[in-house]
């Protein structure tokens, strides 16, 4: 998961809809939505300086999303995150995300050290995984013979060791 997608979950979180004039609405009553969306827009791969056009109809949204392009554009890479305060809100931002992501890795990694012991006593071959459950069979077989956890969701990592365990 990219940031960019990091923030757009969380801007969907806060507001429901991100679309029109209701998004105005939420945006004035809700800061983070604010700052979230803002950040979203900012660091979606689509976004260049035309764009902010679009947002001069929605005058609060458009303030902002001026201000956080001067402030953070240099930042846009996430290369030089650190040079950021502790406490501002991209810093953040970032940190919450850098923790989910980090937090899934160390739990596939525990599912895929389990999956491994109960294939192995079980007898189920990495064919058997990826046929009865339909998934990619390149990437069930990176994922289980040679550990690279980008190669499966979090999600599909569950399905596998749920499949195995009930085997």
């Amino acid at each position: 998961m990219s940031f960019a997608t990091y923030l757009n979950r969380e801007a969907k979180k806060l507001s429901n809809n991100l679309r029109g004039p209701t998004l105005e609405k939420k945006v004035r009553k809700n800061h983070r939505l604010l700052h979230t969306y803002c950040l979203y827009v900012l660091f979606s791969r689509d976004f260049n300086l035309e764009s902010l056009s679009f947002f001069e109809r929605y005058e609060l949204l458009y303030k902002q999303l001026i201000e956080f392009f001067n402030k953070y554009r240099k930042f846009r890479d996430l290369s030089n995150i650190d040079e950021l305060s502790s406490d501002d809100q991209l810093y953040l931002f970032y940190l919450e995300y850098h923790e989910l992501v980090y937090q899934k890795d160390i739990n596939k990694r525990r599912c895929l050290s389990e999956l491994h012991i109960i294939m192995k006593n079980k007898g189920i071959s990495n064919y058997r995984v990826y046929t009865d459950l339909n998934l990619n069979p390149g990437n069930v077989n990176d994922f289980l013979r040679n550990e690279k956890l980008k190669k499966m969701s979090y999600h599909n990592t569950k399905r596998i060791l749920e499949y195995c365990r009930n085997y």
